[in-house]
């Protein structure tokens, strides 16, 4: 080793340089952190839009939405500039979570109607039980009464032939006194 090259390592030069060389290359030949953010943005828009794409509901019930989505991701696709390519892809992503959130919030009213028909559907139900019950109870009600109505038919009947009877046996009572007296 000569002199110059003793000199340079010891004042740090000798290995700063080449490693200050390496990183500035490294540096330089990677992505910025805008472009970074940008393709990230990016992958964020297209996961949501393929999510939302295979969403049957989605398709269903907000297609315009939807469609708007693909457009703006569209544009971002298409966009050239960083800036242009985070915002557009921002947007896209923004605009198929609205899809997505139209969708649910329409399902969501489905559901709701469809909880809402059973609800019907059981009261119904339930006020038609009650009213068979009450019917029932009226019937058992009639029977019974109808029972006791015949009931006190058959005592009366049975009244008004013990009165016959006594009045025979108080008639057949008379005949023998007056048979006996005579």
């Amino acid at each position: 080793m000569n002199h110059a090259t003793w000199h340079r390592i010891k004042s740090g030069t000798g290995i700063l340089l080449p490693f200050g060389l390496l990183f500035l290359f490294i540096t330089g030949c990677g992505l910025s952190q805008k472009e970074m953010m940008a393709k990230d943005q990016m992958e964020r828009a297209k996961i949501a839009y393929a999510e939302a794409k295979a969403n049957p509901n989605v398709d269903a019930y907000a297609p315009l939405q939807l469609q708007e989505a693909g457009k703006a991701l569209q544009a971002a696709e298409q966009a050239k500039e960083t800036d242009d390519i985070l915002q557009l892809g921002y947007i896209a992503e923004k605009k198929t979570r609205f899809a997505v959130t139209i969708a649910d919030g329409k399902v969501s009213e489905r559901n709701i109607d469809k909880l809402n028909v059973e609800n019907a559907e059981l009261i119904a139900k339930k006020r038609t039980l009650e009213a068979e019950r009450a019917k029932r109870e009226t019937g058992m009600a009639m029977s019974e009464a109808d029972r006791a109505k015949r009931e006190a038919g058959v005592a009366a009947s049975e009244a008004e032939r013990a009165r016959l009877e006594a009045g025979m046996a108080t008639s057949e009572a008379e005949r023998a006194r007056r048979e006996a007296g005579v």
